[in-house]
């Protein structure tokens, strides 16, 4: 009966979870869709690369993926921050073409920004 317990939360949590996340992202549309609305184009693509993070943030079936997807999510993150920061923050990628189909572990690279 514990066991079936422990089981029945966890299940729940895990829905719960689940749940916020989409409503989460929703939101984020939503506001997304109003920025654009009012033309606040800034907001908009700061509200839309935060939600394309968010959801490559999400827990993944696989422990690895190439380079490419976590350089992608790097970008965003970086844009996200000159967005916030303007000319105070500059940057540059460089990854080698032949790099990029290599498999690395989940999230490896953000760890290190």
């Amino acid at each position: 009966l514990e066991n079936e317990l422990s089981h029945r939360r966890r299940e729940t949590v895990g829905m719960t979870a689940r749940s916020n996340y989409y409503f989460l992202i929703n939101t984020l549309n939503a506001v997304s869709n109003m920025a654009e609305l009012e033309n606040a184009e800034r907001t908009n693509e700061m509200v839309q690369l935060f939600a394309e993070h968010l959801k490559y943030a999400a827990p993944k079936d696989k422990n690895f993926i190439p380079l490419s997807g976590e350089i992608a999510d790097v970008k965003r993150y970086l844009k996200m921050q000159k967005i916030r920061f303007d000319t105070r923050l500059q940057y540059e990628i460089f990854v080698p073409k032949d790099l990029g189909l290599r498999k690395i572990p989940v999230h490896a690279v953000i760890l290190f920004i």
